[in-house]
């Protein structure tokens, strides 16, 4: 039962921090629009870092509650097992994380000279706020997606004892608390 409340509690908690993430990221990308280049002396910042956080909210925000609703309703179906979980938190998600905090950081440090020097021009003065809060929310993510599945693992090794080793990677937490 413990489990169970720990996976449905950090499965919000996660979802809802890539929720607020998805804020800065839109926001960006209508400024970046909005944005000349070169010409008023303002560097050129990648674009992919703001679509590839979109993408990567969405991805959060949808499958990690999908996984769950899943397992409520249909039980011992595949997105319920520890190894699936694991390798799409553990491996996929993460991945798309990094990338997207990579990217993200890239992107604030090429415009933070600009920050400082450059705050009459209203699309710059509105892109550094929500480009730090993008980062500092892209590494906040970054930190806690592999936290979910290593917290599985975790849990999967004390609960051994009831299962092999074998079974217990084909086998939902719901299984295994119970």
């Amino acid at each position: 039962m413990v489990s169970r409340l720990t996976h449905e509690s950090s499965v919000v908690i996660v979802t809802a921090i890539a929720a607020a993430s998805f804020y800065p990221y839109t926001r960006l990308v209508d400024l970046l629009d909005n944005l000349q280049s070169e010409d008023e002396g303002i560097p050129l910042v990648s674009r992919s870092f703001d679509r590839l956080g979109i993408v990567s909210a969405i991805l959060t925000c949808f499958s990690l509650p999908a996984m769950v609703a899943v397992d409520f309703v249909i039980r011992g179906f595949f997105t319920s097992f520890i190894a699936v979980e694991f390798a799409w938190l553990g491996a996929v998600l993460w991945g798309f994380w990094i990338a997207t905090t990579v990217l993200t950081v890239n992107a604030a440090h090429t415009l933070s000279p600009v920050c400082g020097l450059i705050s009459d021009i209203p699309d710059i003065a509105q892109t550094c706020p929500k480009i730090h809060l993008a980062e500092a929310l892209s590494i906040i993510m970054c930190i806690i997606v592999p936290l979910y599945p290593i917290g599985i693992i975790l849990l999967s090794f004390t609960m051994r004892s009831k299962m092999s080793l074998s079974s217990m990677w084909f086998s939902s937490v719901r299984e295994i608390d119970n």
